[in-house]
């Protein structure tokens, strides 16, 4: 009787783990591999940003990386890469800023400085209402976004909230 009791407890036990809903915070990030046109020439970004810390303790476990490179016109062929560490995620947006780490070109003007950049993800693939802006050295916080936004000539971003 006694191991009757016992196999029915434990199976009760699992079946309530199994159906018990997840605590666990949904992993907040943006991903993207874009293309832009205008202003300086075409550019092409990809990015990977995962909002993994609490707000109260931004740029402990945030993380990501950057790439963007112009590929026409005048700086064609400059390129600048980063090691994000900050990256805030609300609803379709996502800001994120980093050390620039590597440039070509152009960007070598910001080398040792940092990217802040911002995303809205317009909910369809491709360029219909996906907007990218990026600045560098703004001094207004940790993860500071540009206002505006380019409009997405190519590719995808997809914001995860």
């Amino acid at each position: 009787m006694k191991r009757i009791f016992a196999i029915i407890l434990v199976a009760v036990a699992m079946l309530a783990v199994s159906i018990a809903p997840s605590s666990a915070a949904p992993h907040l990030k943006a991903t993207g591999d874009v293309n832009l046109t205008g202003g300086i020439g075409d550019r092409h970004a990809v990015f990977n940003a995962h909002d993994d810390a609490p707000a109260a303790k931004k740029t402990v476990e945030d993380r990501g990386d950057l790439f963007f490179e112009i590929t026409s016109g005048p700086n064609a062929g400059s390129w600048f890469r980063a090691d994000l560490d900050c990256v805030e995620v609300v609803d379709s947006d996502a800001y994120f800023s980093g050390p620039v780490t590597e440039t070509s070109g152009f960007y070598d003007q910001f080398s040792g400085g940092r990217v802040y950049g911002h995303v809205f993800d317009g909910g369809t693939p491709g360029r219909n209402g996906d907007t990218w802006q990026a600045t560098f050295n703004s001094s207004s916080g940790p993860c500071a976004a540009p206002t505006g936004g380019n409009p997405v000539t190519g590719g995808n971003l997809v914001v995860h909230s």
